[in-house]
């Protein structure tokens, strides 16, 4: 039985919390947006002439909508775009959260997972340290580090929930570098 040396699941932390308020906050633009664009004035009825102790009602102004139609139909679809991108980031963020990365003695396998809109680009690797040809770390702040890896002429990409320096060890080792 092979031995298990480190096992990854998903994406850092750091990167869902990011994602995950940025999706919520698109959406709740888009929603504001909508709201604002339907927006109507006060209506004011006017009344005049107290003939005989009773005003008489004269119309009304104001009333209509606060903003033109080519800027209520602007701001609606801003607000649509806005909320279809919020749904949209947090699709691709759940499907990159099936990442998973399994170190073992004689070989690195895992699958690496992109979310693009709806559909999820998988990538399942099954790697001998004999067959790498180069090892990087790649520092994000934003969305934390992963390894890439070079071997069989393509690149494959680690997704890592933590840890990338203490996996890029333990590779390192096994390789005899």
């Amino acid at each position: 039985m092979e031995k298990l040396l480190y096992e990854s699941r998903g994406i850092a932390r750091k990167s869902k919390r990011i994602n995950t308020i940025c999706c919520v906050f698109a959406v709740i633009c888009g929603i504001v947006l909508i709201v604002l664009s339907n927006l109507k004035r006060k209506t004011i009825d006017f009344y005049g002439g107290a003939a005989g102790g009773y005003q008489s009602w004269m119309g009304q102004r104001g009333g209509g909508y606060l903003l033109s139609e080519s800027g209520r139909k602007a701001l609606m679809i801003i607000g649509i775009i806005a909320i279809a991108f919020g749904i949209i980031a947090f699709c691709n963020m759940l499907s990159s959260n099936k990442s998973y990365v399994k170190i073992y003695e004689d070989h690195i396998k895992g699958l690496s997972c992109a979310g693009l809109f709806f559909f999820t680009l998988r990538k399942e690797y099954d790697i001998e340290y004999s067959e790498i040809e180069h090892i990087q770390i790649v520092r994000n702040p934003m969305y934390g580090d992963s390894i890439s890896i070079r071997a069989h002429g393509e690149r494959y990409g680690l997704i890592l929930e933590e840890d990338a320096d203490k996996v890029l060890e333990i590779i390192m080792s096994r390789m005899g570098k």
